[in-house]
């Protein structure tokens, strides 16, 4: 008898927190229409249209291609917007690179760290004082979906 009520609670307790697994991949949807290629965590993506969701844990999201399904995953800090606004993708650019900054949904920002190319092309090929350049900031409207 103990030993069936252990089992019974050891597979509820499993059930419970594969529920709540699978539950945190839920979110909103970001679609948007990035007219250039840009890089996320390493991986340069081309010019298209995007859907960006919530990965599997809440501090990740997925970015992919709607036309042909490549794709990106990062990590993320999450904090929610200081006031409602749109949806949108953030960008940094350095020179004709850009690197995805930021993912807004209007209610949650989702920030990008970033990635060791991204330092890179802020430091510069020509600046021997090794300081860091100012990127420009260039900011697509998304929209939000199921």
């Amino acid at each position: 008898m103990k030993k069936q009520i252990v089992t019974t609670v050891a597979t509820l307790s499993l059930f419970i927190a594969l529920a709540a697994i699978g539950f945190a991949g839920l979110g909103t949807k970001v679609t948007a229409d990035i007219p250039f290629d840009f890089a996320v965590n390493g991986k340069t993506l081309a010019a298209g249209k995007y859907d960006v969701t919530k990965g599997t844990a809440s501090y990740t999201l997925i970015i992919r291609n709607q036309q042909t399904g490549s794709a990106a995953t990062v990590i993320v800090r999450n904090e929610d917007a200081k006031k409602m606004g749109k949806a949108t993708l953030t960008f940094r650019r350095y020179g004709a690179q850009y690197f995805l900054g930021s993912v807004s949904d209007g209610q949650r920002i989702s920030e990008v760290s970033k990635s060791k190319a991204e330092r890179k092309a802020a430091r510069g090929a020509d600046n021997l004082a090794n300081n860091e350049l100012k990127p420009e900031i260039v900011t697509i409207n998304a929209t939000v979906g199921q």
